[in-house]
């Protein structure tokens, strides 16, 4: 593991700065939400409860066997700080116990499972990923690593989308995880000229905890939630951001096999380039295949 700082303070035996993929994320419009849900009784408190059981469901992330096929080992060392509406993911780059396993692609993956567990309940995820210098406690976070990730997602990615910092897309562009390029692993995607994650990656283990898991029925319910979104919210900021999900919920199925009978929200032309997801048939455990299988190009209408 690369060290940018290592020293003692007073009453600590010592502080290591060392080199972190980490994400900062930000469930969209939930302050509006929280106004609403102060209500007792109210349909927004009803949803608060079960969100509540939704994101405490993804804490549980570790394994201790490696046997889960979408959990993560424990020497991955991932970790997820989580207060009111944000989240804040990170693991070292190169965790000590995983030779060749990437700590960029454990938070990418964490961040994917977290976009499809709230979008299945109508919230929308932006955030940021970045990598650098990062010292971590058992609460709190800090660095640069930390401090880029915050800004992109708050200054930068102004749609629901989860984007690259030049850091992060640094270390994707020329890293390697369990021996394949990271830059061709189907999690990452660009929209025009940005590197951003997948949100909407349609394998299984991305989606939830269950092999059989109707797939086709949760990305229509994702339909429902987008256009009632649409028919709903007038013009503005908020709207905005759900006509920028329909459109990569309109090229993620044209992108995908099992997706292509999804009766089309809308027409666009969007500057999506996804990598192909079919037929990623490797075991987990054997080096957490679902997320690793090297990928084509999809171009969506030319771009």
């Amino acid at each position: 593991m690369v060290t940018a700082t290592s020293q003692r303070c007073d009453s600590i035996e010592k502080i290591s700065f060392d080199q972190y993929a980490t994400a900062f994320l930000d469930i969209l419009g939930f302050k509006e939400f929280m106004q609403k849900v102060e209500r007792s009784g109210s349909e927004e408190f009803h949803a608060f409860c079960e969100l509540q059981v939704v994101i405490g469901k993804q804490l549980e992330f570790i394994s201790d066997d490696g046997q889960e096929q979408h959990l993560f080992p424990a020497d991955v060392q991932l970790t997820l700080l989580h207060i009111s509406d944000s989240f804040v993911l990170s693991a070292p780059m190169s965790p000590g116990g995983r030779p060749g396993y990437s700590g960029l692609v454990a938070v990418a993956i964490k961040a994917i499972q977290l976009a499809h567990q709230l979008l299945r309940m109508g919230f929308l995820l932006r955030g940021g990923i970045a990598v650098g210098p990062v010292y971590r406690t058992t609460n709190n976070i800090f660095g640069t690593g930390y401090q880029d990730a915050f800004e992109t997602e708050s200054k930068l990615a102004r749609m629901p989308r989860v984007l690259l910092h030049k850091s992060a897309v640094a270390a994707l562009e020329g890293g390697v995880h369990s021996g394949f390029p990271m830059r061709l692993l189907s999690i990452f995607m660009k929209e025009a000229d940005d590197y951003i994650l997948d949100t909407l990656n349609s394998h299984w283990s991305y989606i939830g905890d269950n092999r059989d898991c109707d797939v086709l029925g949760i990305f229509n319910a994702y339909k429902m939630k987008i256009e009632k979104a649409l028919l709903e919210l007038p013009a503005g900021e908020p709207r905005e951001k759900w006509k920028w999900m329909a459109d990569l919920f309109e090229a993620k199925c044209q992108s995908s096999n099992d997706l292509r009978s999804i009766v089309p929200i809308r027409t666009n032309k969007s500057g999506f380039i996804f990598g192909q997801n079919d037929n990623q048939n490797t075991i987990f455990k054997e080096a957490f295949v679902p997320f690793i299988r090297p990928s084509k190009r999809y171009v969506i209408n030319g771009h």
